[in-house]
């Protein structure tokens, strides 16, 4: 199970730009950091 989220208060639409953080949900795990290496 992986779940996306985002601070839009939407997850039918997310976007992600370097410096962005996110939060990503694996089961019983929530892992986060910050956005990079996008072109």
């Amino acid at each position: 199970m992986l779940r996306f989220g985002s601070s839009y208060g939407s997850f039918a639409h997310w976007y992600l730009s370097n410096g962005d953080g996110y939060a990503v949900s694996v089961n019983n795990g929530i892992f986060g950091g910050t956005v990079s290496g996008l072109s």
